[in-house]
């Protein structure tokens, strides 16, 4: 039996979310997987300013902290996967990717396919202003520039600003 190459690269993403687990070796810089469920848009999808992308989801945890100080750096840990939606704005710095990209994210939903979106390390340009490692406030920026899952009931109020990809 041969496989297609897409087949191939899912494979891996599947056993990833099965398992709970991700290669070591792997220095991912994806910031988000996720199985959607369903993308909502807000006001309405002609010209979106904020999306509601429900599923499950793990988020990238490149620090592991202990007692305020930093422990551990791995550029291939995740935290466990977690129900509830992403809760997103308009990036002001790109606009019409970020539209795009949501398009694309309305695309998989539903469909049961693992996707990918946002990066583990945010844009240095906005990482400069929080200062250097080892500095909590850089650690604090990077937790949250993909944002956070909330659950089902909690009130849709301060979106997060959707995380774009480094290329």
């Amino acid at each position: 039996m041969r496989l297609h190459p897409r087949s191939i690269l899912l494979a891996p993403l599947a056993a990833f979310f099965l398992a709970g687990a991700h290669p070591a070796s792997l220095k991912d810089p994806i910031g988000v997987y996720g199985v959607i469920d369903r993308v909502e848009f807000e006001p309405n999808a002609t010209s979106p300013d904020r999306v509601q992308i429900w599923g499950v989801f793990r988020m990238a945890r490149t620090f592991g902290v202990e007692n305020g100080k930093i422990e551990s750096i791995d550029l291939s840990a995740f935290h466990p996967p977690r129900r509830g939606y992403l809760y997103y704005t308009v990036n002001p710095l790109n606009e019409p990717t970020t539209r795009q990209e949501w398009a694309n994210l309305a695309s998989a939903a539903g469909s049961g396919r693992e996707v990918g979106f946002g990066s583990r390390v945010p844009p240095a340009a906005q990482s400069a202003q929080y200062g250097r490692l080892p500095d909590m406030k850089v650690v604090e920026h990077w937790e949250r520039y993909n944002g956070r899952v909330r659950l089902a009931g909690e009130a849709m109020a301060q979106p997060d600003t959707f995380p774009l990809r480094i290329r």
